[in-house]
């Protein structure tokens, strides 16, 4: 993920995100509304927002030693939303792919078609089950 960071990997996600921002200007892009219209691209399939969750925990926790995730390799988005609208579902295509044993587009079609299983099997954690997921 840091290669995808500091662009030395290419992302489909990030792709679509930097045409998202070449067609509009900066504060409509960042605009919650349209972070909104974008979101369902970034869900992280079957693995639900508990593992959107849980991917943002470690994402966060693992670029921040490395001091790659900064403004400057995010540009023009905020370091939490390119984690969020980039890393998470990048890094979920390569789990399914993973889980799965498929090619990386085959990943990508099964993490959209199972993005409503994924919400209703694995929710939200609450903060008790974060808290304790962390010790």
């Amino acid at each position: 993920m840091q290669d995808i960071v500091v662009g030395k990997t290419e992302s489909r996600f990030k792709s679509i995100e930097t045409e998202f921002y070449s067609q509009h200007s900066r504060s409509v892009a960042r605009s919650v509304f349209a972070r909104m219209a974008r979101a369902e691209k970034s869900l992280p399939g079957y693995y639900g927002p508990r593992g959107m969750q849980i991917i943002m925990d470690c994402l966060t926790k693992e670029l921040s030693k490395s001091n790659h995730l900064t403004a400057a390799n995010t540009a023009p988005m905020p370091p939490v939303q390119f984690v969020q609208q980039i890393l998470i579902p990048e890094t979920a295509a390569r789990l399914i792919q993973e889980d799965k044993n498929v090619s990386y587009d085959e990943a990508s079609d099964i993490m959209r078609k199972s993005a409503k299983f994924g919400s209703a099997v694995n929710p939200t954690m609450d903060s008790d089950e974060s808290e304790s997921s962390n010790e």
